[in-house]
């Protein structure tokens, strides 16, 4: 699903998950919106402190380059398990696969 309000960045949007929805043959629905910003809110509290996580992480990796990387494992989208920066402050929505874990 895409949300449209016809700016350039929403039609940005629209292209890529044209793209994405064709290459991968899923269905794509696309939501216009004529309203304004007035039902928007700033990021929860959960999500400003474990972006304050990642941002460290980003310039220790500036620093020192690439912080870990499995070279045993080939991967696939199975392959690992999810990988958490702040496990009790994140939320995660949906499946990729139908697999049970």
């Amino acid at each position: 699903m895409v949300g449209v309000d016809g700016s350039d960045s929403s039609l940005e949007a629209v292209d890529w998950a044209v793209d994405e929805a064709s290459r991968h043959r899923i269905p794509l629905r696309l939501v216009y919106y004529k309203g304004d910003a007035a039902f928007l809110t700033g990021p929860a509290e959960r999500t400003r402190a474990v972006w304050g996580k990642v941002s460290a992480l980003f310039a220790e990796e500036r620093r020192k380059g690439i912080l870990d990387v499995d070279t045993a494992t080939p991967s696939t989208i199975t392959s690992h398990r999810p990988g958490f920066i702040d496990r009790d402050r994140e939320l995660i929505v949906g499946l990729q696969t139908d697999a049970r874990s």
